[in-house]
């Protein structure tokens, strides 16, 4: 794990959720979304994520679902891709026997499977602030945001030459879906909606005029 790990190390200490079952379980957890096929679903989007979910007011439990809710991430061409959340909550289901009681794992991983649509009820307020974390992102300065889509870029395939055509065909669905949301954040503030739909906005115009 390199150095600069360590203030997520620490963020996870801070939420007390170690055992002598469980010994370890951040540095695993934070090594996971180290990996070098992470370009967008790694430290960073785990950092932002956890930052956001700060900001919204979030609670220990809900930290916790941060923490795994990309624990697992593959790429398209492996054959288990597009079960990444399910399998992410299977995850903490499994790491987190002993560190924490039956029914609060259950809840974690409820709140994994929440990233899976971003579709939280009005009425789950700890689903609505994880969904609203884990986009958190698209409501970023332009060169964040930017920096983002190029990672999600790269983890489709689809960063190298001559596949300019099939990421502006596979993005603009993504954004068409996006847009086309009567809302994307539940819980944060409006001025957070109103970058989003700029940004994502500012994205479909530059890949139509490509």
């Amino acid at each position: 794990m390199s150095p600069d790990d360590s203030d997520l190390i620490r963020r996870w200490e801070r939420l007390g959720v170690e055992s002598t079952k469980a010994a370890g379980l951040g540095s695993r957890l934070i090594a996971r979304w180290g990996r070098p096929h992470r370009f967008y679903h790694g430290l960073e989007h785990l950092r932002g994520a956890l930052d956001a979910l700060e900001r919204l007011g979030g609670g220990r439990l809900e930290a916790v679902a941060v923490f795994f809710h990309d624990s697992v991430w593959t790429l398209p061409s492996d054959p288990d891709h597009g079960a990444d959340e399910a399998r992410s909550a299977d995850l903490a289901r499994t790491w987190l026997v002993g560190a924490l009681p039956a029914e609060q794992i259950e809840e974690v991983a409820r709140l994994v499977m929440v990233t899976a649509d971003h579709l939280p009820e009005a009425a789950d307020p700890p689903g609505c602030r994880v969904s609203d974390a884990d986009l958190a992102v698209l409501a970023a300065p332009w060169p964040r945001y930017a920096e983002s889509v190029a990672g999600l870029r790269a983890e489709a395939g689809l960063a190298g030459p001559g596949t300019a055509e099939d990421w502006s065909a596979l993005r603009r669905g993504q954004i068409a879906e996006l847009l086309g949301r009567p809302w994307l954040y539940r819980v944060a503030p409006p001025a957070w909606e109103t970058a989003a739909r700029a940004n994502l906005t500012r994205e479909r115009d530059l890949l139509t005029i490509l």
